[in-house]
């Protein structure tokens, strides 16, 4: 857990029209299917804290667009609760021998707010759906498999926003399960409440 932390850095930015302090939480890698393509290829997502909010953002992007998916406190507690339910399904379908293909009870994230770009235009969009997916590619390699609904802007029927395939590998699971763990959000909220009493002393 220490180890993890010292990687994370503390960053401020905007992710939207309205500017923000951001806490950056982690960045998770994973793996995306190019339909284009036709193959799968590599990507990531990141985990944002709004200071200002207390809502956490999933910041999803692709060629065209960039998604930031708000979550409150409850639900990002639901998320850690399938992501530990993935690991168990892995140890058990990998000791089984078994390939599954199921979606994991309880965990689908609704109606989050969500705020997506495309170039320097912003829209937003309600009634996302996220859903968390227990897949197995063969016996010995099971993925989390995340997926969400089409939305489309509040204030342009035309434009829309929607997550696109992403992977998760065992290992990249748990780097999830610990970035997002209580106690790594709460060393690093220690850090930016440390650096901003050192800055107010320069003023």
């Amino acid at each position: 857990m220490k180890r993890a932390i010292l990687y994370f850095t503390i960053s401020i930015i905007a992710i939207s029209p309205v500017s923000s302090e951001i806490l950056h939480i982690g960045t998770i890698q994973a793996s995306t299917y190019n339909s284009v393509l036709e193959m799968i290829l590599d990507t990531s997502f990141t985990v944002l804290l709004d200071m200002d909010t207390d809502l956490y953002s999933l910041a999803f992007h692709n060629t065209m667009s960039k998604g930031y998916v708000d979550l409150d406190n409850s639900q990002m507690q639901r998320l850690r609760e399938t992501l530990d339910k993935y690991c168990e399904w892995e140890v058990l379908a990998t000791e089984s021998q078994v390939k599954i293909d199921k979606q994991i009870p309880d965990s689908s994230i609704v109606k989050s707010r969500i705020s997506f770009s495309y170039g320097d235009n912003w829209y937003h969009g309600n009634n996302l759906s996220i859903t968390f997916t227990f897949f197995s590619f063969n016996e010995d390699s099971h993925s989390l498999l995340i997926q969400s609904n089409k939305i489309f802007s509040s204030s342009n029927k035309y434009i829309d926003f929607q997550i696109d395939l992403t992977f998760l590998d065992k290992t990249q699971v748990q780097y999830f399960i610990e970035t997002i763990s209580e106690d790594s959000i709460k060393a690093l909220l220690v850090e930016y409440q440390t650096k901003k009493d050192n800055e107010a002393m320069f003023n």
